[in-house]
């Protein structure tokens, strides 16, 4: 599972780098079900951080541009990690 927790982490630094308050819970499968499923839940505020706590709504972190650029770099990311711990077989796995 050390892919998914590389994958996300990398992903907070770049969303707390522009601001935003992100937590991270990583998953590993369940006792049933697909025991392939590992994976994480980034959470994130769209509120700025002032002086005195959160303040207004940053609607830039919404753009379509900024989301699909994230997702090519979520993609990117895991699947260079899949690489590095043999998971997958190689070549991209993840969609974006």
């Amino acid at each position: 599972m050390g892919w998914t927790r590389v994958g996300a982490g990398g992903s907070v630094r770049e969303f707390a780098a522009r601001g935003m308050v992100a937590e991270i819970a990583v998953h590993a499968p369940s006792d049933v079900g697909d025991e392939r499923n590992h994976h994480a839940h980034i959470m994130l505020t769209t509120r700025e951080i002032g002086a005195d706590g959160f303040t207004v709504k940053n609607r830039d972190w919404n753009g379509v541009e900024l989301l699909e650029g994230w997702r090519e770099s979520w993609a990117q990311e895991i699947d260079g990690a899949m690489e590095h711990y043999g998971v997958g077989g190689g070549g991209s796995i993840i969609e974006h």
